[in-house]
């Protein structure tokens, strides 16, 4: 799990550093994936997990590529109401690309340790 989450992170880093959409979007995505099965994930982040797979599927508008359809239904697996969700899915669609990536960077801060993380 170490390996792939170090994996993940310097993927992220490099999409944001060469603007590359898709890349970024794809990480944004497992990075939400990655809260959601995280069993060191509180409860309180399940939220902000959800709104970087919205901002995931944002950052992917217009590109030849479909929604993660498996992230949001683990998604609904865990959500305690299907209002909220969708209120979490739509907050993380409407961030600007920088927000979604500050918004990324300090969900997955505590579990990346010391490893450096993409700025916007």
């Amino acid at each position: 799990a170490e390996v792939a989450r170090t994996s993940l992170i310097e993927a992220w880093d490099c999409a944001v550093g060469l603007g590359h959409r898709r890349a970024t979007g794809n990480a944004l995505e497992g990075i939400g994936v990655l809260l959601l099965e995280d069993p060191a994930t509180p409860c309180e982040q399940f939220g902000r997990a959800v709104r970087v797979l919205g901002a995931a599927a944002s950052v992917r508008v217009g590109l030849r590529s479909t929604e993660a359809v498996g992230a949001v239904d683990l998604a609904l697996g865990r959500a305690r109401d299907q209002a909220e969700l969708d209120g979490w899915l739509q907050d993380g669609r409407v961030l600007p690309l920088e927000q979604a990536i500050a918004l990324a960077r300090s969900a997955i801060q505590p579990i990346a340790g010391k490893r450096r993380l993409p700025t916007a």
